[in-house]
C-alpha cells in the first residue's frame, strides 16, 4: 500500500522524521563556518560534553556509580576541568532515552576548529540573519515567527516542518511565555563570546523536497561597532537573506506623537537612546564589503528585507484602504504574490521617507546604494490592536503579517513559487 504523501498523514510525518534523521551526515559550523564551503568533515568533528554544574552524570549513559560510569565501556569520568574529548565513533546502549525512546548523551557534535556545536544540514540551507538595534523588537518577532513555522505556515503551505531537538529546547524556554504567560519578553543579553545558538528547521514541502531553514538572534550591542558585528554577527556574512528591523519607536518625529503610555509600554529604551539605524546599516554594509571584497562601484546582492515591526502602534499613520493594514494573502496561495508584496513595499517605503527624519533619510539612501535587492515590509508580533499594558501583559498574540519577510527570501532563493 502506498503511502499517502500529506502534512496530516500520521504515518508520513513519521516516515520523515525518519528520513531526516538517518539523512546522509552533512554538518556546517555556524561559529566560524569552518572551510570554504561551510562544512566540516564527518572524520574532522569531535565529541565534547554538555559540561555544565548541573551535569554530574556520564555523558554517554548518565549511569553514575562512585564518579565513575560504571557501564560505559570507555569508564567515562564525572569531572568538570579535566574532562577530554569523546571519540566521535562512541556510541552507548544504555543511555537515558529521550521522549521518542531514543538513546540520548550529555555530549554533542562539535567543530574541531571553535569547539562550538556542528548542526546538521540538509538539502539547501537558507540562513537568515534578523538584525536590528537594542529593543527593536526582534526576540517578539523571532519568537512569533517560529511559531507561525511551525503551525500555520506548515498547514497553509502543506509543509512537515520538524525543528532541531536543540531549537525545540531554545524555543520553549526563550519564547513559549508569549503564548503561556502573555508576558512581553526580556532583552536578549549579550553573548561576550560572540556565540548565539540559531533555530534550525528541517522543511519537506508537499512534493517531498527537503531543505534547512536557520535562523539567527542577536543582541543588538552586536550592531554597534565593525569589531561587535564580525565577532558576533558573523553569521551576516553567509546569510541567505537579511532581516533588518527599524523600530518605529526609536524615531524621534514618530515617538513624539504617540500616546506617551502606548510608547512608554510598548519600548523599553527611549528614542534619544537608541542606536541609530543608518549607523547599524553602514557597519553592516561596510562589513559585508570588506568580506566579500566588493568595490565601491558595485552592489552587494544578498536580499535585505527592511521591516517595520510594531506597526499596530502606528496603524494609524496609514490610510485604511492600504495593503499593509490587512492580513497577508502570501500563505494563502501557497507562493509569494509579486502584486501584494509591490503595494506594501511602496506604502511602507512611502510612509518611512515622509518622517523627514536625517537618520532615517540617511538609511533609505545608504540602503539605495549599497543594495541591489531589497524590499519594505510592515509587521506587528503581536497584532493590531494588541499594544502590552503597564505591566506588559497583553493578549494571546495575532501576529499580522511577521511570516512576509521570511517567504520573500524563501523566494528568492526558490524555495516557493512567486505568483504574479
Amino acid at each position: 500500500m502506498e503511502l499517502e504523501k500529506t502534512y496530516t498523514n500520521p504515518a508520513y510525518i513519521k516516515y520523515i522524521k525518519q528520513n531526516i534523521k538517518h539523512a546522509k551526515d552533512l554538518y556546517i559550523c555556524v561559529n566560524c563556518f569552518d572551510t570554504k564551503e561551510r562544512r566540516v568533515k564527518k572524520e574532522s568533528i569531535v565529541r565534547m560534553p554538555k559540561r555544565t554544574i548541573f551535569y554530574r552524570e556520564c555523558d554517554e549513559c548518565t549511569y553514575n556509580r562512585n564518579n565513575v560510569c560504571a557501564n560505559c565501556p570507555t569508564g567515562d569520568t564525572l569531572g568538570i576541568s579535566d574532562y577530554g574529548e569523546i571519540p566521535f565513533s562512541h556510541r552507548c546502549e544504555f543511555g537515558r532515552k529521550d521522549r521518542y525512546g531514543e538513546v540520548v548523551s550529555m555530549s554533542e557534535l562539535c567543530c574541531p576548529v571553535c569547539r562550538k556545536p556542528v548542526h546538521k544540514i540538509i538539502g539547501k540551507n537558507i540562513i537568515i540573519s534578523i538584525i536590528g538595534s537594542r529593543d527593536s523588537g526582534k526576540s517578539h518577532y523571532i519568537g512569533v515567527l517560529i511559531h507561525e513555522i511551525m503551525n500555520r505556515l506548515a498547514e497553509k503551505f502543506e509543509w512537515i516542518v520538524v525543528p532541531e531537538e536543540e531549537t525545540l529546547r531554545l524555543y520553549e524556554t526563550n519564547f513559549q511565555s508569549i503564548y503561556t504567560t502573555n508576558q512581553i519578553l526580556n532583552l536578549t543579553v549579550k553573548n561576550y563570546d560572540g556565540y548565539y545558538d540559531p533555530y534550525i528547521f528541517y522543511i519537506t514541502d508537499k512534493k517531498g523536497k527537503v531543505f534547512t531553514l536557520t535562523i539567527f538572534d542577536t543582541a543588538g550591542e552586536d550592531f554597534e561597532s565593525d569589531d561587535l558585528m564580525e565577532n558576533s554577527a558573523k553569521h551576516a556574512f553567509h546569510a541567505s537573506g537579511i532581516i533588518f528591523l527599524i523600530d518605529p519607536l526609536k524615531i524621534l518625529n514618530v515617538y513624539t506623537k504617540l500616546n506617551l503610555e502606548i510608547a512608554a509600554n510598548s519600548s523599553s529604551v527611549s528614542a534619544n537612546r537608541a542606536f541609530q539605524n543608518d549607523v547599524i546599516l553602514s557597519i553592516l554594509s561596510g562589513s559585508l564589503r570588506r568580506h566579500y571584497k566588493i568595490r565601491e562601484n558595485k552592489k552587494i546582492s544578498i536580499p535585505l528585507g527592511v521591516v517595520v515591526p510594531k506597526l499596530d502602534v502606528i496603524a494609524a499613520d496609514f490610510p485604511p484602504h492600504y495593503a499593509c493594514l490587512f492580513q497577508s494573502g502570501h500563505a494563502a496561495k501557497k507562493g509569494f504574490s509579486l502584486a501584494e508584496n509591490r503595494r506594501v513595499n511602496t506604502e511602507i517605503q512611502k510612509w518611512i521617507a515622509g518622517l523627514k527624519d536625517g537618520a532615517i533619510d540617511s538609511f533609505m539612501a545608504q540602503l539605495n546604494m549599497n543594495y541591489s535587492n531589497y524590499s519594505y515590509f510592515g509587521v506587528s508580533s503581536l497584532g493590531m490592536k494588541n499594544s502590552p499594558d503597564k505591566n506588559g501583559m497583553f493578549s494571546t498574540p495575532r501576529p499580522h503579517r511577521v511570516e512576509d519577510p521570511v517567504l520573500w527570501i524563501l523566494k528568492e532563493n526558490g524555495m516557493i513559487p512567486e505568483m504574479k
